[in-house]
């Protein structure tokens, strides 16, 4: 659809984009692929409109033949300037469409589709799970990967105006004097803010922190809000939204979230930081469960793990809401590795990026670019590209088999990469109690 005769309420931008991809021999204009492997099959969809609904029967007939629910890692469907409902593809592949539809000119002669793959960590995770429940962004990406963070449980618009309210009067402002507000001094603005938040949210226990689990009470902040129109639902908190059942996604953390290095409480500290929060038996379990697992770790380092633990429950509710939708498969992973460069750092909040971006070298200060360290990211680097690629993050020596949340099958991530069932799982079943 795009190429002329049957291009009716399609925008002229799209029309260029088929004539475009047609001379860089990707496709001819006014019609659907379906490329496999070395095999490409092309259906015209140019014609009258009778026929084109018949060559669109026919299109959504042969596309069943190739088993949609276990596509080849190969297979890309590219609609030109028309939706894959449009095409008669089926909902279970339509997570395998690139539909062109309105882009910017590009530039004539070369024109490369591939899948997209977000993934983010810490706040970048949050929004990787906002988008996947954002109509606006339907479709625009075809895996996911949310790390050390995702499925927040963001505020209401009500709670957001409250907050919006409440900086306007730390300034000093009326409440719609926004010509007074873009001319603020930045640094007060940020000021203002941090004392509104203050004022309107609840005290954060201590076990709050980098990667842990979102609170149960909807916090006030700079984040987005469920506005019913942009942000519909509390994606991956309070549900795996429909739009993106199909995507694919990789869901984990590292084990030291809470590292904080100017931090180094005794074990008598620690025990009292976690009593404040979870009891005094609730915290002298903990502790004693945690020494038990990790005998050579220092209270330190033990410490910095507690965050760990709460992200890892964070990581099986988020895995759980994806496993029900019966959609796209969901693999989870715990990187473990620690940093022999750095005193009782362990794998602190963020450690796993230079690993899956293959940039060891440029973090030698953290990574020591040692042998280990070398091997590691070959692996952990070729996970991420597979499942970009593929929607699968195996390689030859290393399955990498989808979670369900019984078992929680996941892949740690440390000198020795292996699947283990439910890392950890006594120690977050204590968090949970």
């Amino acid at each position: 659809h795009g190429g002329g005769r049957v291009a009716a309420g399609v925008p002229a931008r799209s029309q260029s984009v088929a004539w475009r991809l047609a001379e860089a021999g990707r496709i001819r204009p006014g019609s659907v692929a379906l490329q496999r492997g070395d095999i490409t099959s092309k259906w015209p969809l140019t014609g009258k409109v009778r026929g084109l609904r018949q060559k669109r029967a026919d299109f959504s007939d042969r596309i069943s033949r190739w088993r949609p629910e276990q596509p080849s890692a190969a297979t890309t469907i590219i609609c030109v300037g028309v939706s894959a409902s449009a095409c008669g593809i089926p909902a279970n592949a339509q997570a395998h469409v690139l539909s062109v539809t309105v882009v910017p000119p590009a530039p004539v002669g070369y024109l490369t589709l591939w899948p997209v793959m977000i993934y983010g960590q810490s706040g970048g995770g949050s929004k990787v799970t906002c988008l996947m429940g954002m109509p606006s962004a339907a479709g625009l990406f075809h895996r996911a990967s949310v790390q050390s963070g995702g499925g927040g449980n963001i505020p209401s618009a009500d709670l957001s105006r409250e907050l919006a309210r409440q900086i306007m009067k730390e300034l000093g402002l009326q409440p719609n004097d926004l010509a007074s507000l873009q001319k603020m001094d930045w640094a007060k603005l940020n000021a203002a803010g941090n004392a509104a938040v203050a004022k309107i949210n609840p005290q954060a226990p201590p076990t709050t922190g980098p990667g842990s689990a979102p609170n149960p009470v909807p916090r006030a902040g700079f984040s987005p809000t469920v506005d019913g129109r942009i942000v519909t639902v509390r994606s991956f908190y309070d549900v795996a939204p429909e739009i993106s059942k199909n995507v694919p996604m990789l869901i984990g953390n590292v084990s030291e979230e809470g590292n904080r290095m100017s931090s180094r409480p005794t074990e008598a500290e620690w025990h009292a930081t976690l009593a404040r929060s979870m009891g005094e038996s609730k915290a002298a379990a903990f502790i004693a469960a945690m020494k038990k697992a990790h005998p050579d770790r220092s209270i330190r380092l033990l410490s910095y793990g507690v965050n760990g633990i709460s992200s890892r429950n964070n990581v099986q509710r988020m895995v759980r809401l994806k496993y029900e939708q019966k959609g796209a498969p969901v693999y989870q992973y715990y990187f473990t590795w620690q940093s022999p460069m750095l005193e009782d750092a362990g794998a602190w909040h963020t450690a796993e990026l230079a690993f899956c971006f293959d940039n060891t070298k440029r973090c030698e200060q953290g990574t020591g670019n040692t042998p280990e360290a070398l091997a590691l990211v070959k692996k952990m680097a070729t996970a991420w590209a597979n499942f970009a690629r593929t929607g699968n993050p195996s390689q030859p020596g290393l399955t990498w088999t989808a979670t369900d949340p019984t078992r929680c099958q996941t892949m740690v991530f440390d000198n020795r990469c292996r699947m283990v069932d439910d890392p950890e799982g006594e120690l977050r079943r204590i968090l949970l109690s």
